[in-house]
């Protein structure tokens, strides 16, 4: 078997809903499901004190650790004839914990966060083999597996191929989310990927000028518009394209204001200045979408008809008509989070008769650190992605702590959450949706997924260590503006805009 398919495999062994594993205690196990499920605690275990960087929480693992525990993992290594992993083992155990038989914890966690350092060597042993062969005992526990078939009977036998699993994925919707208000304002958002072509669409019937500082450019279409520049890099922040209304001077939006409580009063000026305006919108980091505002009914009609034509690139993001207030009207948020990953989702779901659904995607490249906490979720339900290299499950959030440590590791190489999901639809079905999501963008994939299940969160990545920008859609917008004022009320949070 290749990387991906032992991935899978180990997966499906204790994530499956009805992996005996999972639903069984461990008492009521077979000899040799012990061992294998003490090995792969072991190996999670032993990745976690290698990759963690603080020495706290290492030292505080393994001060925690009871004395049955370390029996379970020397019998699973003896039972998989691994003496040399065996003695390493009790070597690492006896230098970071002799001696401290007894004494407070706090003494014992300070201890071995000391030693732990010193050892880190023979923990990396351990935990990933003498060489560049990858993880020496997660491959000897594979070979054990395979023949230990009949006493493990959810593992496949050497050779056998599993049948393809097959599932229906809907296609993706065509809908885009839609509110009405009692104001005047009418607001597209749309992707700047696909803005070319449609806008030089409607600067071929709508000529206008291009406001950038105190510099006006008259354009028929967009490249007249950047100055004859050959490609479109979207729109500078403080420019407009649009036509101004007789007698108004152009005011430049700025887009800070954009993120947050005055995007109203920047929205009413514009509309004030001019009849139509496009405009650079808040970005993910990652996609920059832009908008298009007017207050003229037939001019916004005219200018969906031109989105219309170009449905199939997916441009649009959302749209409001007869907009008022935009924090009341909207059904998506993104906001920036220092910490608390994960938290504002549980914020959404207050209240409701289900717990969410926590989505994970569980690759070759992961460890099997998640297995610490996943272990204390209840899972419903497993599918291939739609590569079919790494499986997703949903676990319902049975243990709000676990459920926290698993976004808490958003950050790192060892993280497997994709998103948390209303609770109140069918966990295959949630999974599918990810499948059928296929958009490439991350407010598409939002508004899909909040309008099959009612409401989800998810992450976009951008770059670098703690640049992660949360995403959050809702139907119900009471529900948006819960999770709104949750993240606004958070220190070293930022609301970076709405849509």
């Amino acid at each position: 078997m290749n990387q991906d398919s032992i991935c899978r495999n180990l997966v499906r062994l204790t994530e499956a809903p009805d992996a005996r594993l999972r639903r069984l205690p461990r008492e009521q196990l077979n000899p040799a499901e012990q061992h294998v499920l003490a090995l792969l605690e072991l190996i999670g275990l032993l990745q976690e004190l290698y990759l963690e960087d603080d020495d706290l929480p290492v030292a505080e693992r393994v001060a925690g650790l009871s004395q049955d525990q370390c029996a379970r993992f020397d019998a699973a290594l003896l039972a998989l004839e691994l003496p040399r992993e065996r003695r390493r083992l009790r070597t690492v155990w006896r230098a970071l914990l002799q001696g401290l038989e007894g004494a407070p914890l706090e003494t014992r966690v300070l201890t071995v966060a000391e030693r732990c350092e010193r050892h880190i060597r023979a923990l990396s042993r351990l935990a990933f083999g003498d060489g560049a062969g990858g993880e020496r005992l997660q491959a000897q526990l594979v070979a054990y597996l395979d023949a230990h078939q009949a006493q493990v009977p959810d593992w496949p036998r050497p050779g056998a191929k599993q049948a393809a699993q097959s599932h229906a994925t809907a296609p993706a919707s065509t809908r885009t989310f839609l509110r009405e208000g009692s104001g005047d304002k009418y607001l597209f958002v749309f992707r700047q990927n696909d803005a070319e072509a449609l806008l030089d669409d409607w600067l071929r019937e709508h000529p206008a000028a291009f406001y950038t500082g105190g510099s006006r450019r008259p354009a028929t279409t967009l490249r007249e518009a950047r100055g004859n520049s050959r490609w479109f890099h979207g729109m500078p922040e403080g420019a407009v394209l649009g036509q101004l209304k007789p007698g108004r001077t152009a005011r430049m939006p700025s887009r800070r204001d954009l993120y947050g409580p005055p995007v109203d009063a920047v929205l009413a000026a514009l509309a004030e200045d001019f009849a139509w305006a496009v405009f650079s919108w808040p970005n993910t980091m990652q996609e920059s979408p832009l908008a298009w505002l007017g207050s003229d009914a037939v001019l916004a009609d005219a200018w969906d008809r031109n989105l219309r034509r170009h449905a199939r690139t997916l441009a649009l993001i959302s749209r409001y008509r007869q907009l008022d207030s935009l924090p009341q009207l909207a059904g998506g948020v993104q906001f920036g989070e220092s910490h608390g990953y994960g938290e504002a989702a549980l914020v959404a779901a207050e209240g409701e008769p289900w717990l969410p659904w926590l989505v994970v995607n569980i690759s070759s490249c992961t460890t099997q650190v998640w297995r610490r906490w996943t272990h204390r979720l209840q899972s419903c339900a497993v599918l291939p992605n739609n590569c079919g290299n790494a499986l997703r499950v949903a676990y319902r959030t049975t243990d709000r702590d676990a459920y926290l440590a698993l976004w808490n590791d958003l950050d790192y190489d060892r993280g497997i959450v994709e998103a948390t999901v209303c609770g109140r639809d069918d966990p295959l079905r949630i999974l599918q949706s990810f499948n059928a999501a296929r958009h490439g963008s991350a407010f598409h994939t939002a508004n899909f997924l909040s309008e099959r299940h009612g409401w989800a969160y998810s992450h976009v990545h951008g770059g670098g260590l703690g640049e992660h920008h949360a995403m959050f859609h809702a139907q119900d917008t009471a529900i948006t503006r819960r999770v709104t004022a949750f993240a606004a009320a958070q220190s070293r949070w930022y609301l970076s805009g709405w849509w």
